[in-house]
């Protein structure tokens, strides 16, 4: 009877000794399996192509850790991103993939580049998705609305204030916001944008003192000229470094309906300002270019020869 016993315990013990090894390999099997599909994952991110979305699934199925960077340095959420593959970004991002997860070299995260193409698609995936609508880039400090309004993309820039973009950010080099940007590259649709959402008029960049109608007299835009006018802009602003006001400064361009628009809003016609070592008034800066047309309007808002 007590050997009867001895064995039912001998085999028993047999038995869970298999168990555990059986287990053990297993589990060490699927450790192999994710580490593997994690490379493979990695080595793929590096060319990616639209058509690898059913090798990413695979991947993802066996395992793979969707925030891996490759020898890059980015991830493959960022690569697809950044790339346009917006199918890819979805699966990615259903798998888990950390959305704000910024690349080794520049910083630059998914919504980032996303913003700077203008890809709403891939915008609309990564903010559902909680992607930081205010992150900055550690480069340079810009902020998606930010870039996004640089290019020209009204559509992301409309995507990224719905979602709570701060309207007033500003990005470190220059301490320029995204109106200041905006003006002076003549996007006169996102100026308007901005302005509805409330961005501050007046707002003067760190480095050179510039405002959003100082760049924008300068480059001669007159449609962004008047919103900015009609949203309260400081018609006699004056840039740090000079103190050229956007009445100099157009004048000296010569931009004509600008001068009229300046002069109209009660700019002073007076003005003076160092200009390469020579003080100028907007009347000087015109006799010298020759200026005929703005000479005779300017003295008809009166511009005197000596100030």
């Amino acid at each position: 009877m007590v050997v009867k016993r001895t064995s039912y315990l001998f085999l028993y013990l047999f038995v869970l000794a298999l168990t555990f090894l059986c287990f053990n390999s297993g589990v060490a099997n699927a450790r192999n399996q994710s580490d593997e599909a994690t490379l493979y994952l990695r080595v793929l991110s590096e060319n990616l192509e639209a058509r690898s979305v059913g090798q990413v699934q695979e991947l993802i199925k066996a395992g793979a850790d969707v925030n891996v960077k490759n020898k890059f340095g980015v991830t493959p959420l960022l690569v697809a991103t950044y790339r346009g593959y917006s199918e890819i970004v979805r699966v990615l991002v259903e798998a888990g993939a950390d959305v704000n997860i910024a690349s080794n070299k520049h910083g630059a995260t998914p919504l980032l580049v996303a913003a700077t193409q203008g890809n709403s698609r891939i915008l609309k995936i990564l903010l559902k998705a909680g992607a930081d609508v205010n992150i900055q880039d550690k480069t340079s400090g810009a902020a998606p609305l930010w870039v996004a309004c640089r290019q020209g993309h009204e559509q992301a820039a409309r995507l990224l204030l719905k979602a709570g973009a701060d309207v007033n950010a500003r990005e470190k080099k220059h301490g320029a916001s995204a109106l200041l940007v905006s003006s002076m590259n003549g996007h006169t649709k996102i100026v308007q944008l901005l302005l509805d959402a409330g961005a501050k008029v007046n707002s003067v960049s760190t480095q050179h003192g510039l405002t959003p109608l100082l760049v924008a007299s300068t480059k001669g835009n007159a449609e962004i000229v008047r919103m900015l006018l009609n949203a309260g802009a400081d018609v006699n602003a004056a840039g740090k470094k000079d103190g050229v006001t956007s009445l100099l400064a157009t004048v000296t361009q010569g931009h004509t309906e600008v001068t009229r628009l300046l002069l109209e809003a009660g700019a002073n016609v007076n003005v003076k300002a160092n200009m390469e070592g020579v003080d100028y008034t907007p009347l000087m800066a015109a006799k010298k270019q020759g200026n005929d047309q703005m000479v005779k309007m300017l003295v008809e808002y009166g511009a005197k020869d000596s100030v």
